[in-house]
């Protein structure tokens, strides 16, 4: 592949952290896999693959550079049997850090669960289950407010928003709208 002037510029910048910020389809994954590559194969300063933490936004990309990395050293390794430097990085890349922002930060609180106070057995929410437990909050909150005694901004709302019914489902359904909105300003609070 033929890099962009930028591109070259973005795999030879030694000695700093690098971030690298493009559109689908530019080529982000190539870019970062010669860098790494320029740095683990490095002739008189090799970096050992596992210092280096490389975090994409996607699970494939994360893939597509390790799949990248582990046949670019194959092939380096069969046109130079003796270089033990290409041998050892091989040997690393399965320990290295090349995952998904998500995927470090899950591995971080896992590693330092007793540092952060959270249980090394916990375990992330898929879609369904996140839904699930925003209506059981959303229900567990309704039973309060309705509960609360003098609770006139309360009973604003629900005769504003609450349709022509008392205990009508429009409540819940506008405030988690207004949630799903506020999730998406960029910083919403």
């Amino acid at each position: 592949m033929e890099f962009t002037i930028d591109q070259q510029l973005a795999i030879d910048t030694l000695n700093k952290n690098l971030l690298v910020s493009a559109a689908a389809g530019s080529g982000k994954t190539a870019v970062l896999t010669a860098r790494i590559l320029g740095l683990i194969a490095n002739d008189t300063q090799p970096v050992e693959v596992d210092r280096l933490l490389v975090l994409t936004f996607a699970n494939a990309a994360a893939a597509e550079i390790r799949a990248r990395l582990r046949a670019a050293l194959s092939q380096r390794q069969r046109q130079n049997p003796a270089d033990s430097n290409l041998r050892t990085q091989a040997a690393l890349l399965n320990r290295a850090q090349i995952s998904t922002i998500h995927t470090f930060a899950i591995y971080v609180i896992r590693r330092y669960f007793a540092i952060a106070g959270t249980d090394p057995f916990f375990k992330i929410a898929d879609l369904s289950e996140m839904e699930l437990l925003k209506r059981e909050v959303m229900d567990q909150l309704m039973e309060d407010e309705y509960a609360a005694p003098n609770n006139t901004e309360f009973t604003a709302f629900v005769e504003r928003y609450g349709g022509t019914r008392t205990d009508d489902k429009n409540v819940p359904e506008h405030v988690l709208a207004l949630y799903s909105c506020a999730m998406n300003i960029q910083f919403y609070e």
